[in-house]
């Protein structure tokens, strides 16, 4: 009943049973400032509300929301039955990637020396993500590396992937510039003196 109607507490539980969120509203006979805007005047002791917002958890997961209505009188109500829903998580997403200050371009390989020192940067977000640039394995989700270029360095990629799977890849295709192969040092023939020829007297 309205007129009865102390408190109403919603509890928001993640899926260990702790609680996360518990919004309050106080009635005690009237139909609180917050909810004015949702709810029609009360007929025959019934109180019909619709489009309440309420603040979701910031963390993706399972969740049951549950009213839990208190009374005025001596004789409690019994709490509404637990709704599940299910807080999706933000997707991975990269920022910025760049080698040596530039963004990837799929159609063209970065000309590299071997022996040369590359910087790459880049800044990734999302719920529960993790980053991962190839060819080191895992990095935080932002930072800066250098990077000496070897003769079998092809491509520069970092990944994105949060705990529901969800992954995104950006890469950089590189050549490699092998250094010359030094030339062959000339073979020089040294020249013998011819043998005396000794002198016969007649």
């Amino acid at each position: 009943n309205f007129s009865q109607l102390g408190q109403l507490r919603v509890s928001i539980k993640n899926d260990n049973g702790i609680e996360v969120s518990s919004p309050n509203f106080t009635f005690n006979g009237k139909i609180p400032d917050a909810l004015k805007k949702n709810c029609d005047p009360p007929q025959n002791e019934k109180l019909n509300c619709n489009q309440v917002s309420i603040p979701l958890p910031s963390s993706p997961g399972n969740y049951t929301l549950q009213l839990l209505p208190t009374s005025t009188t001596a004789q409690q109500p019994q709490p509404s039955e637990a709704i599940k829903f299910q807080v999706a998580a933000t997707p991975p997403k990269i920022v910025s990637f760049t080698l040596n200050g530039q963004p990837p371009n799929p159609a063209i390989a970065v000309p590299l020396r071997v022996g040369q020192t590359i910087t790459v940067n880049w800044q990734v977000e999302g719920d529960d993500t993790t980053a991962k640039l190839d060819p080191i394995g895992d990095v935080p989700i932002t930072g800066s590396q250098r990077l000496p270029v070897t003769p079998t360095l092809s491509r520069i990629a970092l990944a994105a992937t949060n705990k529901q799977g969800q992954t995104i890849e950006r890469a950089f295709l590189v050549q490699v510039q092998l250094p010359p192969s030094p030339s062959p040092s000339p073979t020089v023939n040294p020249v013998l003196p011819s043998p005396a020829v000794p002198l016969r007297s007649r």
